[in-house]
């Protein structure tokens, strides 16, 4: 109890982390019901933003088990070359790539399936 008001003092405190003190916007102490007992309420408004936790989805693999075939393997490489082949004679090297990646791109998915995902 305070010596010159007679208030009693409530230790309004609430325990966060350091890195959650941002966080508490008010802290209020309420008296117990029954008032002979030094027990008090302590009601706390805290801010939370929950971020949900975004997974990007992988782009699953190709089954490539099927180069162990040598019939698929020979027509796979035909179909790349085939598809690689006139892409040469481009002379800028960043239109160059692209056509290279999408040419592999493409004769890899008609040869081969997408994994698939194992739950």
């Amino acid at each position: 109890m305070h010596s010159r008001s007679k208030h009693w003092h409530f230790i309004d405190y609430v325990l966060v982390f350091r890195t959650g003190v941002h966080d508490v916007r008010h802290i209020h102490v309420m008296h117990s019901a029954d008032c002979q007992t030094d027990h008090a309420l302590c009601d706390a408004n805290l801010t939370s933003a929950l971020n949900p936790n975004l997974r990007e989805m992988k782009l699953r693999g190709l089954e490539v088990n099927n180069l162990q075939i040598t019939v698929m393997k020979h027509n796979f490489q035909a179909n790349l070359q085939a598809k690689v082949e006139d892409y040469f004679t481009i002379p800028a090297p960043e239109a160059l790539w692209y056509h290279i990646k999408n040419g592999i791109l493409q004769s890899s998915l008609r040869f081969f399936k997408r994994n698939r995902l194992v739950w």
